[in-house]
């Protein structure tokens, strides 16, 4: 994946509007793994570990070296795309994928790939956005997304991965996020 660095607006990530999706996944994160360790793929500046927990040992991978950055200035961060992460022997309770499957060509190997960077019996947090709100963006993206959305839900079905928690956040004016709860069946 190709990341342009003078294209990410970070400062989108910390708005209002976003709020009601990272206080989901803090939620999810707090039930199912209130003292554990969360790596989160493509975690732009990192917000959302402002809402995390503070029991949780929080850990970012971002393609952009600004992002990146200034994540690293609060946080563990690693400057690296999805696609090249490699941690030497690191596992993690919980892994998040939030708005970030859509900008891959393989979200099916990511997912595949990270699972296998899961503690025993760890668990994937997926959130997707459905929909933007201009007509030229709604074509661009929704493709995209409902692509991404498909893909993810077809993997968890041929893998058997247990589906926790499935459902839409709703947010006033704009559109829902899809979110997900899956364990994979097994991690070695």
């Amino acid at each position: 994946m190709m990341w342009n660095d003078d294209s990410g607006d970070w400062k989108g990530l910390a708005s209002e509007t976003e709020r009601p999706r990272y206080e989901q996944i803090a939620r999810l994160v707090s039930e199912f793994c209130p003292s554990g360790s969360v790596l989160d793929v493509g975690c732009g500046e990192a917000v959302l570990a402002s809402y995390l927990p503070r029991s949780v040992s929080y850990t970012g991978v971002e393609p952009s070296a600004k992002a990146s950055g200034t994540a690293g200035a609060r946080v563990t961060c690693h400057h690296a795309t999805a696609e090249d992460f490699a941690p030497e022997r690191e596992k993690w309770d919980c892994i998040i994928f939030n708005e970030m499957l859509y900008y891959s060509q393989a979200p099916r190997m990511l997912l595949e790939k990270f699972s296998k960077f899961l503690k025993p019996d760890g668990i994937i947090i997926i959130s997707i956005y459905q929909r933007r709100a201009s007509w030229r963006d709604r074509i661009r993206f929704s493709m995209t997304n409902a692509r991404s959305t498909k893909i993810v839900r077809n993997f968890i079905a041929s893998e058997g991965w247990a589906v926790e928690r499935q459902h839409d956040i709703a947010n006033p004016g704009r559109e829902p996020w899809w979110l997900l709860v899956t364990r994979p069946r097994s991690q070695s």
